[in-house]
């Protein structure tokens, strides 16, 4: 196919078209050896053969308009963005007439392909401060742009619809050189409205002032702006050397720098962002704290304009660019110079930066204007790229890099004013010659620009991107590759279906054709699509030739349609993308094999129609951790789960949702969707759930080492809040308190209505017990006992603690360590053995406690053994005895035992005399007596024996003479 590309086809068809995807290529040129290996890693890119080029040629340029003529001074960056949603970027800037740029400003809007001037706003009340900055971006959720600027008298904020009408005038803020920025301060959807030390609402009330003054340099004004430095989620406001936190409550500020104007990146090894801040002349980092980090002094003289910050030699840390009176100076990221260049500045010196990867090597350019040069530096070296004639008196205005026309190449976009300085005033756009500057996005919308805090279409993200750590960014005023993988990037267009459209009854059919972009670049609005009867190749007849309505997005489709004439008969038919309808494109592509589809139709209305099938899904959203509410639209959450027309007839096939969009809480929402071929319909329905899943917060207002009295509660000193629910407080939940233990490893639970559930860290609570337990005997303090009674029971002794209550007592010497009253149980006696009962003695039993604190008591119980009681003493055989006279004795004896001593019997005494041979009455004691102390126990029975004779009785004379012996005992 014959590219068609205007006045660079010279040098493009030299370049290199790269497969996307794995499909067989030809064999590569020699000059195609780079594109190969883009190639094969799957790319949709487009290299240039040859080293990078800076030949800067002038695209269009705006020096005056036929509304209001002598208006076209401009010294205030210009903003690019789509203000008619027409698929291709604007410029909005403010422009004056003669050398007074204070007042007399207008707003104006050119179309940025061509530089056409779209509106101007002229009515007299609404005149803006020509050297001010602009902000734009969508503050009211309508899908469109609004423009806020500063009204000529420097006062308040003006702010204007996408298409230039007055939407409103904020009051209560002062500015000259500086200009609002936009940002959603809180995530709460709603966009705040920033301008110096003053915050508005997206309706221009005034939302809070902060307390260290309007900012900026001198009397020329603030540009303050807003990033989430700590990575809460809440964007803090920073204005010079001030940060305030989202809600105006200022967190602190630089001590050593006054007033001036600021960027934000990360220098050091923390995800915290760091603030550079321009005053007075010298440069500073502090850190998110306002810690100094580092301080030098700009060469050359002057207050220094707003920095710039980028990876300028790709060594993967940023560097940062200031310009000053007579040089522009790169400092490396721990504070020493890199290299300067000469300039020719305004006395002030305070011209703004911005930069951009033109050659997408890595290493970023700057691009920097004085008063009678624009100027493209090398990043690493500062050797000069580009070197254009300009002319400013110069204010805060900078050049920036953007693509204005959608053309997937960068763009300088360059504001200029000769009222003092010999030149050209208005706006001028330049590209590079040979289309070798890479593309980038298509937007710039605030002089404070950051590539994450601003999407593609103008609106503001609630909760952005840390810029300094998304990939291959750490920027501030400079603009990256556009949305595709590669900054060489270029798109791939495919057809993946045609088909017959029935728009109404009666109405001629259509043929659409789905177009799909399968690269990594938009291809621009206006790219041809051309339909055919019978194949174009072999003679086919050109039917018609329709456009892309807008860009088409990299892996966005869409469809084009041609109304034609009925046929009563079914014909192939052919659609090619990037065909003029004479075998002619204008995009350059990664594939040029790939653009045609062919289908057998027939293109006729009405005729044996089948209706459409409506199959739809369940779809579940995440409710926002910050609003407890989901944003739901049918293309972000489709329920559509493959609907279809059997007969592919009539097109297209519509799809309606109810609702279409909408903000809900947690719960179910039914969503409806009818599909229609236009003749007949079929309708499914589906469940939209939406579900808390952010677990509530817990706050501990109290220390996390707590020190209590004994028997204290612990302090209500734990809340507990959910977005959804609200307070939690009366559900929480407290774990391992023990208000009787020494220490407590405390947790606090909550849990939501969706069971979420928070746990909070450990708190450490000490409770304090000063008091000694009580112990207390059962019983008798001395106890005495019989000797040989029973054995010893300990009654035991009661243990108390004012903290813990009953505490268990240890016995010693008690018989019965386990305290079952039963000695030797189940358990040995650790302590010793008891009392013995068996003998005697004073034996002392001793009881002790102690509590959790290791405070103790003891008491001791004494325990007597006495032996009071008598042995017992029982003769063996009759008390009383007749025995003959020579006949003998046997004495049985007695026996005898004591309780305490046991058996006596070997203690037994006989006394008196007994003389078996001498008739007579004898008696004989038995004595025992026990071992008791201190004076023992005595014992005694007697017993009687009688001696008879065994004769008459004689004369006593004879019984004399008769008498042989005595009887002993």
């Amino acid at each position: 196919m014959i590219r068609v590309l205007s006045e660079r086809i010279g040098v493009v068809t030299t370049l290199a078209m790269i497969a996307c995807g794995s499909e067989t290529a030809p064999p590569p040129l020699p000059q195609e050896a780079g594109q190969q290996r883009a190639a094969l890693q799957e790319q949709c890119v487009l290299l240039p053969p040859t080293a990078p080029s800076f030949q800067a040629e002038l695209k269009w340029e705006w020096t005056g308009s036929t509304t209001q003529p002598d208006s076209r001074q401009v010294m205030a960056t210009p903003v690019v963005v789509d203000v008619n949603q027409d698929g291709t970027p604007d410029v909005v800037f403010s422009s004056f007439s003669g050398s007074n740029s204070q007042t007399n400003g207008l707003l104006r809007a050119l179309n940025g392909a061509t530089g056409a001037e779209l509106w101007t706003v002229t009515n007299p009340a609404y005149r803006v401060r020509g050297s001010a900055q602009i902000a734009a971006g969508d503050i009211d959720h309508d899908g469109k742009v609004e423009l806020c600027a500063v009204p000529e008298d420097g006062i308040g904020v003006l702010c204007f619809e996408h298409d230039g009408t007055f939407k409103f005038r904020t009051t209560g803020s002062t500015n000259s050189w500086g200009g609002p920025s936009l940002a959603d301060l809180d995530g709460d959807g709603n966009v705040e409205i920033l301008n110096g030390n003053h915050v508005f609402t997206s309706t221009g009330a005034l939302k809070w002032t902060g307390s260290d003054g309007t900012g900026g340099h001198s009397s020329f004004g603030p540009i303050s702006f807003a990033a989430d430095l700590d990575g809460d989620g809440l964007q803090e406001v920073i204005n010079g050397r001030s940060i305030y936190e989202h809600d105006g409550a200022l967190r602190c500020t630089h001590p050593d720098m006054g007033q001036g104007l600021a960027g934000v990146g990360n220098f050091d090894a923390d995800p915290a962002g760091e603030v550079v801040i321009v005053s007075g002349g010298i440069v500073a980092l502090m850190d998110s704290d306002c810690t100094p980090k580092w301080r030098v002094s700009l060469q050359g003289g002057g207050a220094g304009g707003a920095p710039t910050i980028a990876d300028f030699d790709h060594d993967g840390q940023p560097e940062i660019g200031v310009a000053g009176s007579a040089r522009y100076t790169v400092i490396e990221t721990d504070g020493t110079v890199k290299w300067t260049s000469p300039i020719q500045g305004s006395n002030l010196g305070a011209a703004s930066s911005s930069a951009f990867d033109f050659d997408g090597d890595g290493k970023t350019e700057i691009i920097a204007a004085d008063q009678t040069r624009l100027r493209i530096y090398d990043g690493q070296t500062g050797a000069v790229r580009v070197s254009l004639t300009h002319s400013s008196a110069i204010a805060f205005e900078n050049a920036i890099a953007v693509d204005v026309d959608g053309d997937n190449h960068a763009e300088l976009v360059v504001p200029s004013n000769n009222s003092t300085i010999s030149g050209v005033a208005g706006i001028r756009v330049y590209r590079e010659k040979t289309g070798a500057w890479v593309n980038t996005r298509r937007i710039w919308n605030q002089h404070a620009y950051s590539v994450t805090h601003v999407n593609s279409d103008g609106t503001l993200p609630a909760h952005p991107a840390t810029n300094w750590l998304s990939k291959g960014l750490n920027t501030f005023r400079a603009n990256t590759q556009g949305n595709g993988v590669n900054p060489f990037a270029v798109p791939d267009l495919t057809l993946t279906a045609l088909a017959l459209a029935c728009d109404l009854p009666g109405a001629p059919p259509r043929i659409v054709a789905t177009v799909l972009n399968q690269g990594d670049a938009s291809a621009p609005a206006g790219t041809p699509i051309s339909f055919y009867r019978g194949s174009p190749s072999t003679g086919g007849t050109l039917l018609g030739v329709a456009g892309l309505a807008s860009p088409l997005p990299a892996g966005a489709s869409v469809e084009v349609g041609l109304e034609t004439t009925a046929t009563s008969q079914t014909e192939p038919y052919f659609a090619r993308a990037d065909d003029n309808g004479s075998n002619e494109g204008v995009v350059t592509e990664c594939r040029e094999d790939n653009n045609s589809l062919s289908k057998d139709l027939r293109l006729r209305c009405g005729d044996d129609n089948l209706a459409p099938v409506a199959m739809c899904k369940d779809v579940t959203l995440k409710a926002d951790a910050r609003t407890c509410r989901a944003t739901y639209s049918a293309t972000s959450a489709p329920v559509d789960n493959g609907s279809y027309d059997p007969d592919d007839y009539p097109l297209p096939l519509t799809r309606n949702y109810s609702p279409s969009t909408g903000v809900f809480g947690p719960g179910s929402q039914t969503i409806t969707l009818t599909v229609s071929d236009g003749l007949s319909s079929a309708v499914c329905t589906a469940a939209l759930k939406v579900v808390d899943v952010t677990p509530p917060e817990l706050t501990l207002a109290g220390p996390s080492f707590l020190e209590l009295n004994c028997g204290d509660a612990l302090p209500q000193d734990v809340t507990a809040s959910d977005t959804c629910v609200g307070d939690l407080t009366a559900r929480l939940q407290v774990h391992g308190f023990h208000s009787m233990k020494p220490n407590s490893e405390v947790t606090y639970s909550v849990t939501d209505d969706a069971g979420n559930q928070a746990t909070s860290p450990v708190r450490i609570v000490k409770i304090n017990d000063e008091t000694l337990p009580s112990l207390t005997l059962r019983g008798e303090e001395v106890m005495a006992l019989e000797c040989g009674t029973s054995p010893y029971v300990d009654p035991g002794a009661v243990a108390t603690d004012d903290c813990e209550g009953p505490l268990p007592v240890i016995k010693f010497n008690s018989g019965d360590d386990d305290g079952d009253g039963i000695p030797g149980k189940d358990d040995p006696d650790d302590h010793g053995p008891g009392p013995n009962t068996s003998a005697e003695g004073t034996y002392a039993v001793k009881y002790q406690v102690s509590d959790s604190w290791w405070h103790s008591a003891e008491l001791t119980r004494t325990v007597v053994v006495k032996d009071t009681l008598p042995p017992t003493l029982t003769l063996n055989g009759p008390a009383e005895v007749t025995v003959t006279a020579g006949a003998g004795f046997s004495d049985p004896g007695a026996s005898s035992s004591d309780l305490c001593y046991g058996n006596l019997d070997q203690a037994v005494v006989r006394t008196g005399t007994l003389n078996t041979d001498v008739p007579g009455i004898y008696t004989l004691t038995y004595t025992v007596q026990d071992s008791a102390t201190p004076v023992p126990f005595t014992a005694q029975v007697t017993r009687k024996v009688t001696v008879v004779s065994a004769k008459k009785p004689v004369s006593t004379q004879a019984k004399t003479a008769r008498a042989g012996r005595t009887a002993q005992p």
